[in-house]
């Protein structure tokens, strides 16, 4: 390596340093130019009722010793279970979540006092004829009286998939309608895409109140929930 040429590498390897550090201790190579083109987002949104519910229901025991709260527990819990297959809910349908065993105790200024052992025991219920869920709900409640304990109920759609691509398609739709609009106004002719990202907006679940156990039968309105879909696309533009 002559005089010349080490005088240009070192000024080379300065320069990229300096770049490097710049960049926060990351290097960069680029190789290629970044695409250039339109950039666009587009959303797409399908609405529709749910058609599953699903309603987390158990049973909280607080008993002397372990065994005779796992006894009461798996009592109320089986006839929760009983109640809920009577009134039409299969057995894929009905599942155990959670399980747990604690002792507990009752925290005093100048001492603790031991209340016994806690058993709590919880079931997840699936309930695919909506017109039926006020009653089932109530239905549990009464038969795991009042150790019974409904933690959540959330609505689902059964298809959700089928929403999904409707709402991919909106979006998509969408996107290629802006971009064709942008391209008109600057005068230039829209190319094919070059990138696509997507963010998809499930439904999550709703939780409600868990409703008393007599009286009145409990109102369950599912309401509406609406599948999102963005995508993020850039066009190239056509010489």
């Amino acid at each position: 390596m002559n005089s010349r040429s080490g005088l240009l590498f070192v000024l080379l390897a300065s320069l990229f340093g300096t770049a490097a550090a710049a960049c926060g201790g990351e290097t960069q190579v680029v190789t290629n130019p970044p695409a250039t083109g339109i950039s666009v987002q587009g959303t797409g949104e399908i609405t529709a009722a749910p058609d599953i519910s699903v309603f987390n229901v158990g049973v909280q025991v607080t008993a002397p010793t372990v065994a005779e709260a796992r006894d009461r527990a798996a009592a109320s819990a089986t006839a929760i279970i009983e109640s809920v297959k009577a009134k039409g809910v299969e057995e894929r349908d009905i599942r155990t979540i959670d399980l747990q065993v604690y002792p507990r105790y009752d925290y005093r200024k100048d001492e603790t006092v031991f209340l016994g052992y806690d058993v709590v025991n919880t079931l997840e219920v699936r309930v695919r004829d909506l017109d039926r869920m006020g009653d089932i709900l109530d239905g549990a409640l009464e038969a795991g009286g009042d150790d019974t304990r409904v933690n959540s109920i959330r609505f689902e759609i059964d298809q959700i998939e089928e929403l999904v691509k409707e709402a991919r398609e909106l979006a998509m739709t969408d996107a290629r309608a802006k971009a064709e609009q942008m391209a008109e106004l600057a005068g230039v002719t829209l190319g094919p895409p070059l990138s696509i990202s997507e963010f998809s907006g499930i439904p999550l679940a709703r939780e409600i109140p868990a409703p008393a156990a007599t009286g009145p039968g409990s109102p369950i309105q599912p309401g509406t929930s609406t599948v999102t879909v963005s995508v993020s696309v850039m066009y190239a533009i056509d010489d």
